[in-house]
């Protein structure tokens, strides 16, 4: 099996094991991955940090509201963040033509196509030395370059609501996913509907289901939030056709 860079790169943490004839170049450009997005968050945090710590000056509210929607408690909280890239999780993303197209009981795998964005958590201490809690989560989309063999993260964004699928895998493992610890998991979006779900597939061993994010954490971790993919992309696809997510005519 021949995999070019680039094919290579989105496949590292995503759906499927590579064979063993690739398994030496995927680890080394996994741990390159993990390296250059380390550093490219580390620096956004050093400049939130000095960002929020010069606002404190001028506008105190202002700077602790700011440390709020990026999903800090507390300016501290942020003081003590760091990113932990070994937790990414893939993003697909799914076109709202193809969702009006899709079919009542047809595979919904081919809905999804590939990214080359990642979702990544920052973490802060926990209460003890051996615990993190996560707090925020930054989207980095990944670029490949085929000639010299180099891969350049960008951050896309870091807020505190894109903490919710890594949170949901995090605080569901031993409770509503336990069954399913086998699977691969990933982050399907759908920018026309604003919507997020966490997915989870991996092929021959684990079937295709999702947990809707669109009502927040705690309805998430409900034991009833896992649904096959068929049936939740059948009710995501009659909601979609319907005419409240057209874009309105211009007039002439």
């Amino acid at each position: 099996m021949r995999f070019t860079w680039r094919a290579l790169v989105t496949t590292l943490l995503v759906l499927g094991p590579l064979n063993f004839e690739v398994a030496a170049t995927k680890h080394k450009a996994s741990q390159e991955l993990e390296a250059s997005t380390t550093i490219v968050l580390q620096k956004e945090l050093d400049w939130l940090r000095n960002k929020l710590n010069a606002a404190l000056v001028l506008d105190k509210e202002k700077a602790y509201a700011y440390a709020r929607v990026l999903g800090f408690n507390s300016l501290d909280e942020l003081q003590n963040a760091h990113p932990d890239v070994k937790m990414g999780l893939p993003v697909y993303y799914i076109r709202l033509d193809t969702l009006r197209a899709y079919t009542s009981g047809n595979d919904p795998w081919p809905l999804l196509k590939q990214t080359n964005t990642f979702l990544y958590p920052i973490v802060v201490p926990g209460k003890n030395k051996e615990s993190i809690q996560i707090r925020s989560a930054a989207m980095v989309h990944i670029d490949a370059d085929e000639k010299d063999k180099t891969i350049r993260p960008h951050l896309s964004q870091l807020e505190g609501s894109l903490s919710i699928p890594i949170r949901v895998l995090s605080e569901a493992r031993e409770s509503i996913l336990a069954k399913f610890l086998h699977c691969d998991y990933f982050v399907i979006s759908i920018p026309a509907l604003q919507k997020r779900l966490l997915g989870l597939h991996r092929e021959g061993s684990c079937d295709f289901n999702v947990i809707d994010l669109s009502q927040g954490l705690e309805h998430s971790l409900k034991n009833d939030s896992i649904r096959s993919a068929k049936e939740a992309f059948t009710t995501i696809a009659e909601d979609a056709r319907s005419d409240k997510y057209d874009m309105p005519m211009e007039r002439e």
